[in-house]
């Protein structure tokens, strides 16, 4: 999003690439309209905060309609202190990354889209850190797991809390029964799966938890595939 008093922009990104801008019912939203109309009070700053956070707040709540109960994140580009507006008005402040410093000398697409993937790559790796530091310090309770079959039943009962999954990791099987599977080298044929991490991460999913895909996880013991759950 890009975010000014003079207008608001919304992008669709994906995978480092901005695909489009969004044109819907609310975005683009036009400059600020909710200025000072009184003399008297065009000295008094908490009544522009005021106006400033009527203004966001409009924008928080058609990014909302936009993305409905969708897990869409936004990455704000503006200033400091209109971020920190932002926050204060927002109805749903998890649904924002944060914020990138607004350079008005440089907001065409490509721009946007170069610095926007430079911080998604550094929050990633961030987030991916804090994972492998939350499912080693998880080993010693006993709440990781790693066999496919343990993985499964326990995705399936709601216990997972997060799935690790290495991005070269696939690996098919066969649905034996409701909690059963089997490994198969042939991904074809009745009741096979052709990767079970896109099963898994469904489960996961539906009942409340998360699927990373990363590029490896340090710890060897734990590759490729492991299962944070929550009792």
């Amino acid at each position: 999003m890009l975010l000014s008093q003079s207008g608001i922009k919304l992008y669709s990104a994906l995978n480092g690439h901005i695909v489009e801008e969004v044109h819907n019912e609310e975005f683009p939203i036009g400059e600020n309209r909710f200025y000072n109309t009184f003399p008297d009070k065009a000295s008094d700053s908490k009544h522009l905060d005021d106006l400033l956070r009527e203004y966001l707040n409009r924008v928080d709540k058609a990014l909302i309609a936009y993305i409905s109960e969708e897990k869409i994140m936004t990455l704000v580009f503006c200033t400091e202190d209109n971020y920190s507006k932002l926050m204060q008005v927002a109805d749903r402040p998890s649904i924002y990354y944060g914020y990138l410093p607004i350079d008005y000398n440089n907001v065409e697409t490509h721009q946007l889209e170069t610095r926007a993937w430079e911080f998604m790559k550094q929050e990633l790796e961030r987030k991916n850190e804090d994972y492998f530091k939350e499912l080693d310090s998880a080993i010693g309770q006993g709440l990781v797991l790693t066999d496919l079959q343990e993985i499964y039943r326990a995705c399936q009962d709601g216990k997972g809390d997060f799935l690790l999954v290495e991005e070269n990791f696939r690996q098919a099987v066969k649905l034996v029964s409701d909690r059963e599977i089997e490994i198969v080298e042939d991904p074809v044929g009745k009741d096979i799966v052709e990767d079970i991490s896109s099963l898994l991460a469904l489960f996961i999913d539906e009942r409340g938890g998360q699927t990373l895909y990363v590029p490896e996880i340090p710890n060897q013991e734990l590759r490729p595939i492991a299962l944070k759950v929550r009792y």
